[in-house]
């Protein structure tokens, strides 16, 4: 029995000692690349959502994938009420939405209620504030924004599906009867990925002058 618990044991470091070595030159990678696109980043997408601009990287699709461009030049897209960003050529189920509605609900109920109707319950390690500071650094937007409200951590989708989850609801002061909600979501691993990128995008934040 312990020759076989030790053979047993053996294979199971050999998995994760495999795994290892295959994930961290992964991870290494991207890392690098984040570190490349860091500088120019803000001359991805240049994306218009209600009141709003935002930045976000070129690698990021859209549906509308004749409009895309993975050019480092800045190009500008602009919607009335929803985006949606995928990466097709990736496996680890990246999703990035924002859009805007009508809503004058509590965010934090109505923050409740919406993983209540995707069914999606957070892990006990799962972190929430509703402190604009924490969750804009370094923008200017935050002097604009009257309520926000946001959930980020590992979760479970439908009782058995792992993910990662970063999810903000936020107000403008001009537009305290329309509500934001920026979503980030991909597999537990791939958190350390894209999660980088989606902080940017907070960063870039503005509002849309109006002439």
């Amino acid at each position: 029995m312990n020759s076989s618990f030790s053979i047993s044991s053996i294979q199971s470091w050999s998995i994760v000692l495999l795994g290892t070595i295959i994930i961290v030159p992964i991870l290494w990678a991207l890392w690098k690349i984040y570190l490349e696109y860091t500088e120019s980043f803000p001359y991805g997408k240049l994306i218009h959502l209600g009141k709003l601009n935002f930045s976000v990287p070129p690698w990021w699709k859209t549906n509308d994938s004749d409009s895309d461009s993975d050019s480092d030049t800045k190009t500008e897209f602009k919607k009335e009420n929803a985006w949606e960003f995928t990466r097709p050529e990736t496996n680890y189920g990246f999703k990035a939405s924002f859009l805007h509605f009508d809503s004058t609900e509590n965010l934090v109920e109505l923050a409740n209620r919406s993983l209540l109707n995707e069914l999606i319950v957070f892990d006990k390690s799962a972190e929430y504030t509703n402190d604009s500071h924490k969750i804009f650094l370094h923008n200017n937007i935050i002097e604009k924004i009257s309520d926000s409200y946001r959930m980020e951590g590992l979760a479970t989708f439908n009782e058995e599906k792992r993910i990662y989850l970063d999810w903000i609801f936020f107000r403008l002061n001009e537009e305290i009867k329309t509500t934001y909600s920026f979503r980030y979501q991909s597999s537990v691993l791939a958190g350390t990925v894209e999660g980088p990128f989606f902080e940017r995008v907070l960063h870039s934040i503005s509002l849309e002058k109006t002439l």
